[in-house]
This record gives C-alpha cells, sequence and structure tokens, in this order.
C-alpha cells in the first residue's frame, strides 16, 4: 500500500459519469481531490462542470476531500479562447462568478494540444486566473515529456510557478509498458520543479501491475507522494487497496463538515441562459 494524496476524475468520459462518481463517494476516505465533469455547460469551446450532486458534496465534505471544478478543451477549443481577450475574460468570469463557486475547492483545468504559437497567451491566462481565484486551487493537465524541447507551451517551470500542481498523463498510451520514458519524465520534472507540485495520472484502462510499479517507481524513487487517476468506473477493490491517504481527517473535524454540510444544503440544479 502507498501513502499518496490522490486525484480522481469523475466523468472524463461522459458515459462513465454516474459509475466514477459511485466509486468516489463510495472510498472517498481514500481521496484527496475530486475534479468534477459531469453535466457541463458549453462556452467558447471549452466545457465546465455546471452541477454538482448533494451526495458527492457530503461525501467530500465528511471525509475532507478537495472538490475540483474541471473545465476541458481541444486544441481548437482552447486556442480560440486564448486568441480573444473577451473570451479570455468570459471564461474567468464564468469560473470566478460560477453560482455553485462555495461548492468547489478551485478548478482542474484540462486543455489538450495548445500549441507553441499561444505559449504566451497561456501563460498569461493562467496567471490572471490564479489571482481570480482568490486563493482557491488551479491544477493543470500537461504532456508526458522529457525535456523542455517538447510540447513548448506545456513549460513545466513556467505553469509550475502559478499552478498549484501539475498533471502529466502518464498512462500506457503515451508512454508505452517498459518504464524507461516514464522514469525520463520524472527526471526531468524533478529536475525543475518542486516535487510537490507534480502529480502523474494513470488511466484505469491500463494493467494494474503496471499502475502498482510506477506508482511504487514514483514513490520510492523519487519521494513523490501525489498521484492521479481517471476512468474510476473500472477502479476494483485491488487498486483502492493499493492506496491509502497520508494524513487522516480528525474525528472531530469529520464531526465539524459533516454538520456545516448538513446545515447548509443547496439546491444544485442551474439554468444558464
Amino acid at each position: 500500500m502507498y501513502n499518496v494524496n490522490t486525484l480522481v476524475w469523475i466523468g472524463y468520459y461522459a458515459t462513465t459519469g454516474v459509475a466514477d462518481e459511485a466509486q468516489v463517494i463510495a472510498h472517498a476516505n481514500k481521496v484527496k481531490w475530486v475534479s468534477v465533469f459531469g453535466e457541463n455547460f458549453h462556452l467558447h469551446g471549452c466545457d465546465i462542470t455546471r452541477t454538482i450532486s448533494d451526495e458527492l458534496v457530503n461525501a467530500a465534505r465528511a471525509n475532507g476531500v478537495s472538490l475540483l471544478m474541471r473545465t476541458g478543451a481541444v486544441q481548437v477549443g482552447a486556442e480560440n479562447i486564448l486568441a480573444d481577450q473577451s473570451r479570455q475574460d468570459d471564461v474567468i468570469d464564468a469560473i470566478v462568478n460560477h453560482p455553485n463557486r462555495d461548492l468547489f475547492d478551485g478548478i482542474a483545468f484540462d486543455w489538450e494540444g495548445i500549441s507553441d504559437a499561444y505559449e504566451e497567451q497561456w501563460i498569461t491566462f493562467l496567471t490572471r486566473l490564479k489571482s481570480a481565484l482568490g486563493g482557491k486551487l488551479l491544477f493543470i493537465t500537461v504532456p508526458a515529456k522529457s525535456d523542455e524541447t517538447r510540447y513548448p507551451a506545456y513549460d513545466y517551470p513556467r505553469l509550475g510557478s502559478i499552478c498549484d500542481k501539475l498533471i502529466p498523463q502518464m498512462y500506457v498510451g503515451n508512454l508505452g509498458e517498459t518504464d524507461e520514458y516514464y522514469r525520463e519524465v520524472l527526471n526531468y520534472a524533478m529536475s525543475v520543479m518542486p516535487k510537490e507540485k507534480f502529480v502523474p495520472n494513470f488511466s484505469l484502462t491500463d494493467p494494474l501491475e503496471i499502475i502498482d510499479r510506477r506508482i511504487g517507481i514514483a514513490v520510492n524513487e523519487f519521494g513523490l507522494n501525489n498521484i492521479s487517476a481517471f476512468r474510476m468506473d473500472l477502479a476494483t477493490e485491488a487498486f483502492w487497496n493499493l492506496i491509502e491517504r497520508p494524513t487522516p481527517i480528525s474525528p472531530t473535524e469529520l464531526l465539524i463538515r459533516a454538520a456545516i454540510s448538513a446545515a447548509t444544503g443547496v439546491g444544485l440544479i442551474l439554468i444558464f441562459l
């Protein structure tokens, strides 16, 4: 078993959201952060979390889990926003003034494929967003890379100086089944940014023995204590048995969180005009 802070993604694929959420609710004591992406609204080429269930909010608050609003975009959508100041403003406003903003502890960005031509706009946009969040968390996904020449828009040191966590896509489909390139990515990342900022992301479509081995490499060889996982609909008890959250929440704090959650129930159906 590994003592790690684990980020899990709900609704990474639209068809898995209900099963993802059920897994997380049942194992909330194992989780540190949850990125919520179920029912969404579309804005200028990106999707933003629209609603969150009472059951998930209650499970998270009772177990000291941080909830992250997620926004996702592929290259065309992301660059469409970055190219226009007014669209950037709209996205920041939609996040900062989200009707359910008080339920979220931060935001997880999954904007993929941004080309090097938009690097400066991307950095500026994230800097402005982080400032507007007022202390809330900002996590972003990044490509796995072993040197600074690859994916210039996803500059680890620059992004790490802005964001709370960087989440590289480290699954078999990107890195292959051997661990050589996996170690190269970790070596490069540890040479340019604090290890506590780096959160390797695993897919539960991968064989459990590979996930187990790679978590072990991250923890035992590189001293990492954060991981990320998606496709939670495929999570088995064998997976959950691999991980344990390092710092338990005290019984007193659990009672306080549960009482606050029960006393401040909020209707979560939103209508966007």
